[in-house]
């Protein structure tokens, strides 16, 4: 496979398939490595140190690496 398809992670800086779209950032992509990561340790918030449940948005934190809610900051992901 040429891997024309893949993309590199802004947290890891890993290449992957599969993956979320951050489309207010430019070369935006988590891979699933990271989020199967963040969903393992509890699906924690960074800004407000909740869990994100439910139907409530996931968003990146770019600057600190890692995942939370979007309404406390965080760029909405996309599949």
């Amino acid at each position: 496979m040429l891997g024309l398809f893949k993309k590199t992670c802004m947290f890891c800086d890993g290449t992957a398939a599969k993956g979320f779209r951050v489309p207010d950032r430019k070369k935006g992509f988590v891979c699933g490595d990271c989020y199967q990561r963040w969903l393992s340790a509890g699906r924690k918030c960074t800004a407000c140190e909740t869990p994100v449940t439910g139907a409530q948005e996931v968003g990146a934190f770019v600057e600190q690496r890692t995942l939370g809610h979007a309404d406390c900051g965080g760029l909405r992901l996309f599949r």
